[in-house]
């Protein structure tokens, strides 16, 4: 009980210094400025990006010249640069913004957006830990709290977290159940696709036929879909303008920026201290390789679908240089369910005498992953990038106790719990 507390008191010591940061930067904002601050936060990609479609503009968006224009005629000349980085059919998300005002439209987006995340992490505990343990998980008060950080993040920036978050935690609510619909929402996840790369990978090892199936028909209907709103040109500009254009951002923009802080890949880490070249890329390679290293030792290892999601995601994060805090969404929940189930299972252990070091590893490192939206962007801005060192420690914090085998003792109600 005691370590419990502790970790819920420097849990909110955390939120509650980030938040005061936020504040202090948020004055900065207004002082800089012309507009409202809430106009300078990512959304305005979103509801811009609606208005343009709206008047029969979409190609505005795939020229980085013109649309920053477009922005600066809307908000005011020293509007802060923006880019445009989505697939065409991600303009289906945001046309009803076109008709709303621009905060009426930042409330609606992040209100609905917060409800569907909401209904997929329930989905994906009830489905994924099913039984007594779901329902303990689910109610739990330290899985009510480890998202928490995330759901700051995503909301400070005005982004797509929720919405992207709650498609792949559907999808892995679905994975075995309704493998149809779970490829539908893997398909709609192609608005970022980055956050996919490794899911053929796991479709391929549980031969999962029929999600693949729908999730292929399902994204080549949306790209034939918005090519026919948009244009074909939208698809030519986002391959041959906007993808060439996002790899520069990664690569030669945001020295001195703070959104490197945001980020968690090591790629960033090591450009934020100052690193160019091949070195931010041998980094990246380092922790990718280890990463995978470890997700084939959980995938071989482990057999509860818990574990393995959880597992999937972290080394997603470790692979993609591309990843930003607010991106962490579905990380964060099957990485705090996965969390609380090794807490029960290590207190069970602790009740009966036995040890379980590395259940207790587990436990203290994914709860820890739960944090990263807020404490690897204060620790970046503050004192060092150690996002991707705790995410590969989370990752080898899993992959030990899904090869360390329980103590033999344990009661039998205990084995319900482990994975």
């Amino acid at each position: 009980m005691a370590i419990r507390i502790a970790f819920y008191s420097a849990f909110a010591l955390l939120l509650a210094a980030y938040l005061g940061f936020e504040v202090y930067v948020i004055g900065l904002e207004r002082a800089h400025f012309s507009m409202h601050p809430l106009e300078t936060r990512d959304f305005a990609n979103y509801w811009m990006a609606a208005r343009l479609v709206a008047d029969g503009h979409p190609q505005i968006l795939f020229d980085p010249v013109a649309y920053l224009a477009a922005l600066r005629e809307q908000f005011g000349p020293d509007y802060p640069w923006h880019n445009w980085s989505y697939p065409p059919h991600f303009l289906f998300f945001c046309l009803p913004l076109a008709y709303l005002p621009y905060q009426a439209a930042w409330a609606l987006f992040l209100g609905s957006t917060l409800v569907f995340f909401y209904a997929a992490a329930r989905a994906y505990v009830r489905n994924v830990i099913p039984g007594p343990e779901g329902r303990a998980t689910w109610t739990d008060p330290l899985f009510c709290m480890l998202p928490l950080a995330f759901v700051v993040a995503n909301i400070r920036f005005a982004q797509n977290g929720f919405l992207t978050g709650g498609l792949m935690l559907f999808a892995f609510a679905f994975w075995r159940s309704r493998p149809a619909i779970a490829g539908v929402f893997l398909a709609l996840l192609t608005v970022k696709p980055q956050l996919g790369l490794l899911l053929p990978l796991l479709l391929l090892l549980d031969r999962n036929w029929t999600a693949i199936l729908s999730a292929v028909a399902t994204t080549l209907a949306l790209g034939v879909a918005s090519a026919v709103a948009f244009g074909g040109d939208a698809w030519v500009s986002y391959v041959t303008v906007s993808m060439p254009y996002q790899t520069r951002v990664l690569t030669e923009f945001g020295d001195g920026d703070p959104y490197l802080a945001m980020m968690l890949s090591a790629y960033t880490a090591m450009r934020s201290l100052g690193y160019s070249g091949a070195a931010p890329w041998l980094a990246q390679g380092v922790f990718a390789i280890a990463g995978l290293a470890l997700l084939a030792t959980v995938l071989t290892r482990a057999g509860d679908d818990a574990t393995r999601f959880a597992s999937l995601l972290l080394a997603t994060f470790l692979v993609v240089p591309y990843t930003f805090n607010y991106d962490a969404g579905a990380l964060v929940v099957a990485c705090a369910a996965l969390a609380v189930c090794a807490g029960r299972q290590w207190r069970r252990c602790a009740q009966a005498g036995l040890s379980s070091g590395a259940t207790e590893a587990r436990f203290r490192a994914l709860s820890l992953v739960a944090a990263t939206p807020i404490l690897a962007n204060l620790m970046a801005i503050f004192v060092a990038p150690l996002g991707p060192a705790i995410l590969l420690g989370a990752l080898a914090a899993v992959a030990l106790a899904a090869v360390t085998p329980l103590p033999a003792a344990r009661p039998a109600s205990l084995a319900a719990a482990s994975g």
